[in-house]
Parts: C-alpha cells; structure tokens; sequence
C-alpha cells in the first residue's frame, strides 16, 4: 500500500458518490503536522471536577489542567429539529442561562449535530451525521486532512457507528442508519484506522452469543469481514482500493499498540456488544463502588486502541489527523450511574495520558496538537437536586457528593483544552464570557469564563492549514434585552478611558483605558497607588512557573515607570490571558495587550484582590476603595 499522494488522493475522492472534495490548502507557519481531537461525550465541568476529586482527591492534578494548556469553555447548542423553525431558540446566552435551574435542560443538542460541528465548523440538526440542514454533505476534517495528504482515523469506547466517530466519518440524515453509517465506514471512506465496538457476536460482558445481533454494524458488511473480504475504499491516494487489516481479539489490538506488524490500515472491533465496560454484567452497581465490579478482561482499553491508531497513522510522513471519543462516559450518565462514570472517566484520562507520552516520545508539542473537549453535558450534574453548586470533594477514592438532576443532555458549556502546536489559536476565537460559569468553575479549572463554540474548533483548525472556512450554519449570536452578554472581542479599540477614578476618595490619575465599556488598567500601577493601604500587594516573576506572583498586605516594590501618563490616543488592544498566583493560589485573568503592556479589567482585578469598585453616574466618576471587601 502506497502513502498517499496529494493530487491522486482528490481524484479518488471524486469519485466518492455524495461526498465534498476539498480544495488544496497551504497551511500556515507553524501549522500542525498532527492534529488530535479527544471527547469525553456527556461530560460537564461538575463531571471532570467529580472524575477529579476522585482520582485525585484535588484539582488540577490532571495533566491537561496544568498552566502549559489552553483552558476555556466551549458551547454546544445545535439548530434542533431538521427545519429552519427551531434555529433560534437554543443559543447558549449566559445573560438567561443561569435565571431558572431548568433554562439548561433546554434546548439542548444530541452528540450526532455537536460532532458534525466539531468536525465540519457548521452548525445542524439533532440525528445529522455529516450533513447540513438541507441533509447535504459537509466536509469533516477527516476529507480536508485526506486532501492535504495525511492519514485519518476514529477510535471510541462505544460502536464506530455512533454518533461521534460518524460524524467525522460518515455522511447520513438520521443518526439511527447504523447499517447504513457502517456500511460507508468499511466500504467507502479513505480512513487508515476505525476503531471501535458494537461486535454482534459478542454480548456486553464479551461473552460469545449464540445468535449474532446486528445492531451496530450491517449483516452483510459484517460476514464480509469475518469471511476474509476485506478490500475498502482508496485510502493512499493512488487510485486503487486497499485492504483493511480486520482485527477482533485483544492481544491482536495490543500488539499493533506495542509496535509490532503494524499495518498500513486498521479496521479493529472489540469483542463486546456496544462499550468496553459501561455495560458489563454487574454495571447497575452502587454510586459509591466504583472499580468493584470485575471488569472485561476479552477488551483493550481506550488507551491501548489509542496507541495503536498512532502507531498506524504515524506511517505516513505527512502528518495525520485522529479523533478519540471516550463515548461511554455519556452512557453512564444518562443512566445517572456516577460509579460507572468515575470508572469511564479513568479510562478516558488514561487515554489522554498515553496519547501525551506518545507526543513528547515519538512526535513533540511543536508539531502535534492536542484538543481535549465534550460534545455536550449529561445528567445536569451538580452537588445536590436543584442546585446550581458544584460537586462536593469527599477525597481521593471517594465519591464526590454529586447528584443528577437530569437523564439527558444539557445546553451547558463544556470544558476545553488544548496544547501544542497552534493551541494558542484557540484564545482569539473565545469572544464570548460567562461570569456565572467563571464564578462556579473559576479556580477549580483556571478559567475566566471565555468560551468558543464547537464550530470553532473545525474553523480554527482549517486556518491554521489554509483551509476555507466554511459558513458556520448560525447567524450572530443573540443578545437579550435588559442583559449583558459579556463579549471579549479578541482584538478591539481600546479609548482612555473618559471616567475619573478616585482611590478612597482622592482622584488619581491613571493611565487606563475603555474596551467594550470596562476599565483595563495596568497591574502595577493598581499596585503602587494601593501601597500602604489594607489591600497593598507585592508583584514578583516567578521564572519556574512563568507566571506572575502576587502577595497580599505586602507592600510593593516599585519597578519604575508606574503610573506613567498615555499619549490619549485610542490603540489597537490584542485580547490575551494571564496567569498570576494570589498568595499562591492560580488565577487565570482576562488582559488585553495595549503597546506591549498587559491592561487588567478593573472589577477582575478587585475581585481576586478582594477591593471595592463603585461608580458615581452623575459624575461619570469610578471609585477605587480599600476599606471595603468586592461586592461585585
């Protein structure tokens, strides 16, 4: 089998009946060689915490929680129904998300319209697989990256047929043609590696049937398979079609994963009826017992069936691109099983753990990029029912107090992460906040509330390759009347700022400026003119961390150049993040970037500080007080 070349590639995809055909695309400087996308499906900021609390008994400890990563939130409403009718009404706006505990219930997508926006950047219908609103074609990320040259691959924890990986494969208008999504999968698509579960000989518990069920994958396809025919779609781009390597047992999954016969396509299906463990026999256990009910011992774990997607997709000198789904994670929620997520959740961080070890082993974070998200929430899970709290830390090994308070899927946003090469990229698509988000989820995960939509990870993921951006399928979002949204642009104009500022009374002149109505002002000038008052601090560098300490009741050291005076001229201000440590304590806080300086926004600013702000309308007049803790 020959590695692909980028023109015979576009011409085997023309001949794929239905299917979009990119255009060539040149990435940009520093574009990722690899790309790597791994959801944990149904899984909200109060699961990881409850995974977390678990596993380690704090926050933070996962490797994709450290402050080398991007970490942001991400919205996933869908269009809902397959009419233009229902196209409105489930936008995520922060101003009325958090009103009424049952607005999240609402609206929310299933994981078939989250995927395909994941892979394509365009919004659509709930039960679409890689189609738009009109049932038409997108191009995945799996086309676009086939076109470039590189090899392409899906590996999940549930059927390969599921709404996730199908989506970045397959092209369907209802979700539910399982016969018809596998069918393409097998026969049609240009993919080097699928791998996934739904075996129709085998039960939930890896024991064989005496009856196949075909639920997952079609009858014919599947006797193909097992009979030895075995010849795909045209994978290399050379104008013939290429065998699969067909792959059932475990040890066979082990061994392409340590490296040995690795072969130039991959086409594996575990021995379980649908998932790797979620529903083993025993899986109705106690929400307290996680880990106690014997496990499948006839399966990989998704970690294992990761290390042998790269080891097959890292044979193509171009570069590759592959999705990894933690889908179980979203079953157990929807039967509000936290015992089974926990479990879920574990294997799901295993998987990020080798996929990580592989990078820094046998590629670098220079030319690989790693993106961690969900597709959506399960389960509306909080610390108790009717609580908008987050789960409760009973220590390592013990279940979080965590309680379910819905069966389905929420309109919540969901965490992301991202590192490697073009992460960064990500921050600038991020214009949207949620102050309630960052009030709840703040400093267990270091964010300030700044998300992006799933679109967005397709749109920033194509520029980064030169690739056209297609039309998002969602007009503007929306504002409410009476509300304040919170958008961060990622660049704007910023205006000295028209208010005059006092501190305790006494005007003081800053040099600050105004960007979309707040005030940005630089830290150590908010440090110099506090000194000797009751919230003083003191500002170092710490070069281990690369970040910014600040040490409270301190009194600061000048470094020279404070409260220097602008020109009062508006200027260009770039939207960025900064990390500081208060008393040691990580803070993520949203600067934007004005002639080489990082501007703070005032009221962000007090409230990690612990300082009053208050505004005088009728003198137009923003005061700074020290004798008094932030109300907000």
């Amino acid at each position: 089998m020959m590695r692909k070349t980028i023109g015979a590639l576009i011409l085997a995809l023309a001949l794929l009946a239905g299917i979009l055909t990119p255009a060539l695309a040149t990435p940009q400087p520093g574009a990722p060689k690899n790309v790597v996308i791994m959801i944990a499906d149904g899984t909200g900021f109060n699961a990881f915490l409850a995974g977390d609390y678990y596993m380690n008994g704090e926050v933070r400890q996962q490797i994709f929680e450290r402050e080398d990563w991007v970490r942001l939130a991400c919205s996933t409403y869908s269009l809902g129904k397959d009419s233009a009718d229902d196209d409105g009404v489930s936008y995520y706006n922060p101003a009325v998300m958090w009103e009424d505990f049952q607005t999240l219930n609402k609206y929310a997508t299933d994981s078939s319209a989250s995927a395909t926006a994941i892979a394509t950047g365009v919004k659509t219908y709930d039960y679409a697989i890689g189609v738009d609103q009109a049932k038409q074609p997108l191009s995945s990320l799996v086309s676009e990256f086939e076109a470039m040259g590189k090899a392409t691959g899906a590996v999940s924890s549930v059927p390969i047929s599921h709404a996730t990986p199908a989506s970045f494969v397959a092209h369907n208008p209802n979700r539910n043609d399982y016969a018809g999504i596998s069918r393409e999968e097998v026969w049609e698509s240009p993919c080097e590696v699928l791998l996934g579960g739904g075996n129709p000989d085998y039960d939930d518990s890896g024991k064989k049937l005496d009856q196949a069920k075909y639920t997952y994958i079609e009858e014919e396809t599947w006797l193909k398979l097992t009979s030895g025919q075995v010849t795909g779609a045209d994978a290399d781009g050379d104008g013939k079609a290429d065998d699969w390597t067909f792959i059932q047992e475990k040890a066979d999954f082990e061994a392409v994963a340590a490296g040995t016969n690795v072969p130039d396509r991959l086409l594996g299906i575990f021995t379980a009826g649908s998932t790797l463990q979620c529903y083993r026999a025993g899986y109705d256990m106690p929400m307290e017992e996680p880990f106690k009910t014997p496990f499948n011992e006839n399966v990989p774990d998704l970690a294992t069936m990761s290390t042998a997607a790269l080891n097959v997709l890292d044979k193509d000198p171009d570069g590759f691109f592959l999705m990894i789904e933690g889908g179980a994670t979203d079953w157990a929620n929807h039967s509000g099983r936290g015992a089974a997520f926990i479990e879920e959740y574990a294997d799901f961080v295993k998987a990020i753990e080798t996929v990580c070890s592989w990078i820094e082993s046998s590629s670098s974070w220079d030319e690989t990029l790693l993106v961690i998200t969900a597709d959506h929430e399960t389960g509306y899970i909080t610390n108790a029912k009717g609580s908008f709290g987050v789960v409760g830390n009973n220590g390592k090994g013990a279940m979080p107090a965590m309680a379910y308070n819905s069966g389905g899927h929420t309109n919540q946003l969901v965490p992301f992460f991202a590192k490697g090469a073009g992460a960064q990229s990500f921050i600038a698509y991020a214009d949207l906040n949620d102050p309630a988000l960052a009030r709840y989820f703040g400093r267990a995960f270091g964010i300030t509330g700044d998300y992006l939509d799933n679109t967005e990870i397709s749109q920033a993921i194509r520029t980064l390759h030169g690739i056209d951006i297609p039309d998002s399928g969602h007009p503007v979002r929306p504002t409410a009347a009476g509300h304040e949204v919170g958008i961060a642009p990622a660049s704007a104009t910023a205006v000295p700022s028209p208010q005059r500022v006092t501190v305790d009374g006494s005007a003081v002149s800053f040099d600050a400026y105004n960007i979309d109505g707040s005030n940005y002002f630089k830290l150590r000038d908010l440090a110099k003119v506090l000194d000797g008052t009751g919230r003083q601090f003191e500002i170092s560098y710490n070069d281990e961390r690369k970040a910014i300490d600040i040490t409270t009741g301190k009194s600061y050291t000048a470094a020279g150049g404070e409260m220097t005076p602008g020109d009062g001229a508006a200027k260009t201000a770039v939207k960025s993040t900064a990390t500081v440590y208060i008393n040691g304590r990580q803070e993520t806080l949203l600067a934007y970037n004005i002639g080489g300086n990082n501007y703070f926004k005032l009221r962000s600013l007090a409230k990690v500080l612990d300082f009053g702000v208050t505004y005088d309308k009728a003198t137009n007049t923003v005061g700074i007080v020290t004798t008094t803790g932030y109300t907000g």
